[in-house]
């Protein structure tokens, strides 16, 4: 449960950190649908990523496809 917690805390930040101080100059989504459990139903999870000027891709922003 600790680590659930910090991933929570992590994610939190990441979530409501300010992008105004960047500037991308490409953009594009990739989904993955990890299985967590055999058997149980999967959901795609989102990552919006982005690419600097110098080249270096970051995430953006992340979330559950409905």
């Amino acid at each position: 449960m600790r680590l659930t917690g910090q991933w929570s805390d992590d994610r939190t930040a990441f979530r409501s950190r300010g992008l105004s101080d960047r500037h991308y100059v490409r953009a594009w989504v990739d989904g993955v649908q990890p299985e967590v459990r055999p058997g149980q139903a999967r959901s795609c999870v989102l990552v919006l990523l982005g690419a600097r000027p110098d080249g270096a891709e970051e995430p953006v922003r992340e979330g559950q496809a409905a």
